[in-house]
C-alpha cells in the first residue's frame, strides 16, 4: 500500500501517507473531532471510575472512541464506554451489543451506562490469572510438572543459561529465546522450572499461557504480572500499569535497576503457536518485542512452542513466523531421556509401597516413548489397578496400548457428559464467554466443571478451557493416538500369524475362547495376542477383543504383506534399520542387534536374547517383502518390493508448498542454468528451508537433483515458464489428475453437499492417513485448493491473486 502511495506521489498526485495516531490527528484538525486527551477528560469528569486506554473505532456508522473504564482498587480495566467524535456517549444497546461481540477486547467487559451504575460481577471464571498452571504429585499428568517434582533436562536448562549469560554480559544482542519441541515433551514444564530457578536467583519474572492472551488488556496485564514481581523481588514500589502508553516509561525504570544491580526480567510466553489464530495478538506481541529489543538491555522473552505443526505461511497470510525466528534463538527441547524417565517411574514406589517388576517397567518405557506426560499418564493407571488389587504381572499380560488408556477416559464418563465432551472438544481452547455463544446448554457451566474438577478431562488456565493434552483432543475427533511408536516384537511372523487366522476363522473375541481351539499355552496366548494389539490386528482388552476392519479387510483380499508394510513403518525401530540400511544395502544380525540395543536401552537382556530380537525383527522385515533375508540372516534392500527410499517418504504425493513459490524457484534455476545449491537457492529466495519448494518441484518434472545439495531446472522446466498461462495451468492439471485421490476429491465435492474441507478429511481417512493433526490437515487442504485453483479445477475466491 505504501508503495502505491509513493508512486502517486511522485507522479504528482497530492496525497499523504498516515498511520497509526497521525489518522486521529488529522481528524481531529480538519474535522474539529475531540481529541484522546479530550475524551479522557470527558471520562475523569463525568464517571466515577479511573480512566484506561482509549481506542478509535471505525464501523459501517462512522468514527467512535472506545473509552475503558477501571475501579478503584484494580488495575485492569471492568467496564468501557462509547463516544462519537464529539463526546456524546452513545447508549444504542443494538449497537453497544454488536461493538461488543466483535471486538475480543470487549466481549468480558460491562458497559458502563450513566446513573446506572452497579458493581461488577465477575463471570463464570476468573479472568485474572493468564499464568501457567501446574500439577502437584510425581504423576499428576494433567498437568506441568511442579518444579519440585522436575527431572532432568539439564543440557538445556545449562544452554538456557549460557544463553541469558551472554545477554547480561552484552555478548550477544539477541533477547529472545525459543524453547522448540513436539508436542507432549514437557515445554510447559521446563518454563516453569527455569522461571522457578530465575526467581531463586532475585530475578523478576512472568509466565504467562498465550492461550489466555486475547486482546489488549491481556498483554497489559503480562506487564502487570512482571511489574508486581519486580516490586516484590526488589522490594521497590514501582507503579503497575494501567494502559499500555505506560507500559515503556515503567519499564524504562526497571531496566535501569536491573542494568544498575546486574539483574535481568524474564517473560515467559507458553503455548505460543496458540496466538497463531489471532494475528493482531502474535503482530502487537512481536511489535512489542522487537520495540524492546532496540530500547532496553535487561528484558529477556522467551517463547515456549511447538515446532510440529505447519509453521511456513504464504504470502496472503495474517502473520509472518519469520519476524519472530529472525530476532530469536532456538533451544530444542529433546524427548525425554531413558534415565531420566527410569528416575520418574522410582518414585512409583512412594505410591504402592513397591518397585515396579522388569516386565511393566519395560513395558512403561516402551509405551511412553519419550513423552514425559505419557508416561506419567501409564504410571497413574498402574497405580489406580495396583490400589484396587490388581497384580502387576496381570496389568502386563492385558498388554495395554496407547488407545486403551484414552479409551478408559472416555469410557469412564456418563452418557450425557460423553455427548456433550465430544461436542466440545471441536471448540477448545475456548473461554467461558465464548462457549456460551455456541452451546445453548442451560447447565453449561455445571457440564464444564465436572469434565474438569470429576474427571480432570479439560483444565481451566485463566479463563481458557482446554484438554489437558492436545493428543487426546485428537484421539476424541479421530479415534487415534498420533504419535510415534517405537516397540520391540518378540515373536515370529508364523507365530503371530497364525493365531490370528484361529482368531478370525473361528470367531474367537477373548484368551478363553483360544484355549478352547487352540494348542497354543494360555500364557503365550496372552503374550502373542500383545503383539498382534501392537500390529493393530485386534483392538480390546484380552477378555474382549475385536478385530481392527483395517487388518482384516487386507487379510480377506489376501494382502496381509502389504497391511505389514504399512504397519511396520509406524514403528520408528524399524525405520532406524532401514535408514541404516538404506546406507549400508548390507547388515549383519550383529549390526541389527546394536541398532536395537542402542535405541532400547531400558530393556535389560542377555546378548542371546538380544540377538533373538534381531532375528525376528528380521523375519518380520522380510515377511512384509521390505528386505532380502538369506541364510546367514544378514538382510539386503529388496530390489523385488518397493524400494525403502519409498517407505522413508510420503507414498502418496501430497503439495507442500504454495505455486507461486515454486515457480519462483524454477525460475531462479532458469537464470543459472548451471544449477545452484540449496543454500544459494534460500538465500536468493530469502527462506530459511526449500525442502517443500524442492520436493514439489521435484514432483511436477520442472527440477531435479544434480547432487545431494544440488538443482537444476529441467528441459520441462524451460519450456513451462515459455508457456502461456493456460498452457501451464495444463501442465499441472495433468500431473494433479495423475493422484486417484485428487480426482475422488473433485468427483465427491461435485457430488456431495459436504464441505471440501471434511471431504478432504474423509479421503484421508480412507487412505489411512493419520499422520497429520487437525491443522496440518487445513494447511494441507490449503495448498491442496491452492493447486486445484491455479489449474482451474475448482472456482477460487474472486480476490484471490492467480499465478500465472
Amino acid at each position: 500500500m505504501k508503495q502505491q502511495v509513493d508512486d502517486l506521489v511522485d507522479a504528482g498526485y497530492h496525497i499523504r501517507y498516515i498511520v497509526g495516531d497521525s489518522i486521529i490527528d488529522a481528524l481531529v484538525s480538519q474535522k474539529n473531532y475531540l481529541s484522546v486527551k479530550q475524551i479522557r477528560d470527558i471520562s475523569q469528569n463525568n464517571i466515577n471510575l479511573c480512566s484506561g486506554d482509549v481506542y478509535f473505532l471505525v464501523s459501517d456508522r462512522g468514527y467512535y472512541y472506545i473509552q475503558l473504564l477501571i475501579e478503584d482498587g484494580k488495575t485492569l480495566p471492568s467496564y468501557f464506554v462509547c463516544y462519537d467524535m464529539f463526546g456524546n456517549s452513545i447508549e444504542d444497546e443494538d449497537f453497544i451489543l454488536r461493538v461488543s461481540s466483535k471486538i475480543e477486547l470487549l466481549k468480558e467487559l460491562k458497559y458502563y451506562k450513566h446513573g446506572e451504575k452497579t458493581k461488577y460481577s465477575e463471570s463464570e471464571v476468573d479472568n485474572s490469572y493468564l499464568g501457567v498452571m501446574h500439577g502437584e504429585g510425581w504423576f499428576d499428568y494433567q498437568f506441568p510438572a511442579n518444579p519440585d517434582r522436575f527431572i532432568g533436562r539439564t543440557s538445556l536448562i545449562n544452554a538456557f543459561n549460557d544463553s541469558v549469560n551472554d545477554v547480561k554480559n552484552g555478548i550477544t544482542s539477541t533477547k529472545v529465546i525459543e524453547i522448540l519441541s513436539r508436542s507432549g515433551v514437557g515445554k510447559s514444564s521446563i518454563s516453569l522450572k527455569l522461571q522457578r530457578l530465575y526467581k531463586e536467583k532475585g530475578f523478576s519474572t512472568a509466565i504467562v499461557d498465550s492461550r489466555n492472551i486475547r486482546s489488549d488488556i491481556d498483554i497489559l496485564q503480562i506487564f502487570q504480572m512482571l511489574v508486581k514481581d519486580f516490586n516484590f523481588h526488589c522490594n521497590l514500589n514501582c507503579e503497575v500499569p494501567k494502559e499500555k502508553e505506560q507500559i515503556n516509561i515503567i519499564s524504562k525504570s526497571i531496566d535501569e535497576f536491573n542494568t544498575e544491580n546486574g539483574k535481568m526480567s524474564l517473560i515467559f510466553l507458553d503455548q505460543f503457536e496458540s496466538v497463531f489464530a489471532r494475528p493482531s495478538v502474535y503482530n502487537t506481541l512481536i511489535d512489542i518485542i522487537l520495540e524492546f529489543n532496540v530500547k532496553f538491555k535487561s528484558f529477556i522473552f522467551v517463547i515456549a512452542r511447538k515446532n510440529d505443526q505447519p509453521t511456513t505461511y504464504d504470502e496472503s497470510s495474517l502473520i509472518d513466523l519469520n519476524r519472530l525466528k529472525s530476532i530469536s534463538k532456538p533451544i530444542v527441547l529433546q524427548d525425554f531421556k531413558t534415565e531420566e524417565a527410569i528416575e520418574l517411574i522410582s518414585h512409583i514406589n512412594d505410591e504402592i509401597g513397591t518397585s515396579l517388576i522388569k516386565p511393566l517397567k519395560e513395558q512403561v518405557l516402551e509405551i511412553s516413548n519419550g513423552f514425559p506426560w505419557l508416561l506419567k499418564k501409564y504410571c497413574a493407571h498402574i497405580i489406580k489397578l495396583v490400589r484396587s488389587g490388581e497384580k502387576q504381572k496381570n496389568i502386563v499380560q492385558s498388554g495395554m496400548q496407547l488407545e486403551d488408556l484414552f479409551n478408559e477416559d472416555i469410557l469412564a464418563l456418563d452418557e450425557a457428559i460423553r455427548e456433550f465432551f465430544y461436542r466440545l472438544i471441536a471448540y477448545l481452547p475456548s473461554t467461558y464467554a465464548e462457549l456460551s455463544e455456541i452451546f445453548t446448554d442451560e447447565d453449561l457451566s455445571i457440564k464444564l466443571k465436572i469434565l474438569q474438577n470429576d474427571y480432570r478431562l479439560i483444565r481451566l488456565t485463566g479463563r481458557t478451557y482446554d484438554t489437558y493434552n492436545d493428543i487426546l483432543k485428537e484421539f476424541v475427533k479421530t479415534g487415534h493416538v498420533n504419535l510415534s511408536r517405537r516397540y520391540l516384537i518378540r515373536y515370529t511372523p508364523n507365530t503371530v500369524l497364525n493365531l490370528y487366522k484361529i482368531i478370525v476363522s473361528k470367531n474367537l473375541c477373548n484368551v478363553d475362547q483360544i484355549v478352547e481351539n487352540s494348542r497354543v499355552k494360555k500364557t503365550s496366548i496372552i503374550n502373542i495376542l500383545g503383539e498382534l494389539k501392537k500390529l493393530k490386528f485386534i483392538e480390546g482388552s484380552n477378555n474382549n477383543f475385536s478385530l481392527n476392519p483395517y487388518a482384516y479387510q487386507y487379510y480377506t483380499e489376501n494382502n496381509i504383506v502389504k497391511y505389514l508394510a504399512n504397519i511396520l513403518m509406524d514403528n520408528t525401530l524399524i525405520k532406524k534399520i532401514l535408514l541404516e540400511l538404506e546406507k549400508n544395502k548390507k547388515l549383519t544380525l550383529k549390526q541389527v542387534k546394536n541398532i536395537l540395543i542402542s535405541e532400547m536401552p531400558f530393556i535389560d537382556a542377555t546378548d542371546k536374547i538380544w540377538e533373538q530380537y534381531s532375528k525376528v525383527m528380521c523375519k518380520w522385515l522380510s515377511a512384509a517383502t521390505m528386505v532380502n533375508m538369506d541364510k546367514n540372516n544378514t538382510i539386503s534392500t529388496n530390489n523385488l518390493g518397493r524400494e525403502i527410499g519409498d517407505f522413508l517418504s510420503d507414498e502418496i504425493f501430497f503439495p507442500t508448498t504454495m505455486l507461486a513459490q515454486i515457480i519462483k524457484v524454477v525460475e531462479l534455476l532458469a537464470d543459472n542454468k548451471e544449477g545452484m545449491t540449496i543454500q544459494e537457492l534460500k538465500k536468493s529466495m530469502k527462506r530459511s528451508s526449500l525442502n517443500g519448494h524442492l520436493i514439489d518441484a521435484c514432483f511436477l518434472g520442472l527440477v531435479r537433483p544434480i547432487s545431494r545439495s544440488e538443482y537444476e531446472i529441467t528441459q520441462n522446466g524451460l519450456e513451462f515458464l515459455g508457456k502461456e498461462p493456460n498452457e501451464k495451468r495444463a501442465y499441472i492439471r495433468e500431473k494433479l489428475l495423475g493422484l486417484e485421490y485428487v480426482c475422488q476429491y473433485l468427483e465427491q465435492i461435485k457430488t456431495t453437499n459436504k464441505e471440501p474441507l471434511e471431504v478432504f478429511t474423509n479421503i484421508l481417512d480412507e487412505m489411512k492417513v493419520d499422520k497429520w493433526n487437525e491443522v496440518s490437515i487445513k494447511w494441507k487442504h490449503k495448498l491442496l485448493r491452492n493447486w486445484l485453483i491455479y489449474s482451474k479445477l475448482v472456482v477460487g475466491k474472486t480476490h484471490k491473486k492467480q499465478v500465472d
